[in-house]
Formats: C-alpha cells, sequence, structure tokens
C-alpha cells in the first residue's frame, strides 16, 4: 500500500518515456520495488513502439524527450489511439512552465508534474492512483518557483590587504570549531 492507496488488481504495467538514465533508472527500481511491472523508452519514436506493442497502464512521459519525435508528439500519438481512460499519461516537466502545461493539458494528460517540485513517493502514489481509477485526471498543484537571490553588490577592486584579513578571519572561527564539529 502506497499513501493509503490500495493495489489495484487492474494491469500494473508502466513505460517510463525519460533520456535522463539517472532519472529513469531511479523511477524504474522504485516502481519496480512497489510492484510495478516497468519498460523504459529513452526517446520518443522508441516510446511509441513500446506502447503499440505492449500497451502500458500508464506512461511516465518526460516532457524533453529529445530525438525526431518530441513529447508532445508522443501525447498527440498515443491520445489517437487510446483514450485517457485505457492508458494514463503523467508528464514530467523540468521547470515550471504555464505554457507547456497548457499544451499537455489540451493534447489529454492525466497528470503533470514539475520534477523539481515532486519526489519518486509523489510520482508513485500518482501513478497508483491513475491505475485505480481509470479516466482520472489529476490538476497540477503548482508551487512558486523559487525567487532569486538578491544581488550581491561585488566591490570592482578588493585590496590584498582585505583577502588576507578575510581569510584570517575564517580561518580563525574554523579553528575555533574544529573541535565541536
Amino acid at each position: 500500500m502506497i499513501f493509503g492507496l490500495k493495489k489495484s488488481k487492474l494491469n500494473n504495467s508502466v513505460l517510463i518515456a525519460e533520456d535522463n538514465l539517472f532519472m529513469s533508472e531511479l523511477l524504474r527500481q522504485k516502481l519496480v520495488n512497489n510492484g510495478f511491472n516497468v519498460s523504459v523508452a529513452r526517446e520518443g519514436h522508441e516510446a511509441i513502439q513500446k506502447v503499440m506493442v505492449e500497451p502500458p497502464s500508464v506512461i511516465i512521459l518526460d516532457a524533453s524527450l529529445p530525438g525526431d519525435v518530441d513529447s508532445f508528439e508522443v501525447l498527440s500519438e498515443i491520445r489517437e489511439r487510446y483514450d485517457s481512460k485505457k492508458l494514463a499519461v503523467l508528464m514530467l516537466f523540468a521547470s515550471l512552465e504555464a505554457e507547456s502545461l497548457d499544451k499537455a493539458k489540451t493534447l489529454g494528460t492525466n497528470a503533470s508534474l514539475v520534477k523539481s517540485q515532486t519526489n519518486t513517493e509523489e510520482i508513485i502514489s500518482v501513478v497508483q492512483a491513475l491505475i485505480n481509477e481509470p479516466g482520472l485526471v489529476i490538476e497540477p498543484t503548482i508551487k512558486s518557483e523559487p525567487q532569486p537571490a538578491t544581488e550581491i553588490k561585488v566591490p570592482e577592486q578588493v585590496s590584498p590587504t582585505e583577502v588576507t584579513n578575510s581569510a584570517e578571519r575564517i580561518l580563525e572561527i574554523l579553528n575555533r570549531i574544529k573541535g565541536e564539529v
């Protein structure tokens, strides 16, 4: 059981369409550990081929797949053949881009998440919810992007004496706390 969701007796297969090897392997391992049957595609054309051969219950689709067929083309192709009740699509975005999120929704995603605002447990929970409730559409919960740090004013010239004094103060502090760490 994941976050209070019962495992479905439905097909629990997941296709991860993700070109980032670390991300795809992390998701694959977490999903397998939670009882899912998982396959991986590294680019859009491969994802479409895998769906045509053996349609999964859910596709985790990276929004920026490389290759001849981009992620939105993959989504369009999938939606021409399968509605959202037959095959759910969870799209993962690298950053918060309202235009891309809207386009994904228009093309038929069941859910969208921003990678920097989520974790693997949340992704697994969304996958399980999509399997348990065919046709479920989960509206993205968008957290505001972190604001850039306040600009730091750096003097154009720093004298060697100032650098030496600062370095000496840093060394003093480090020596003072080294026994405490």
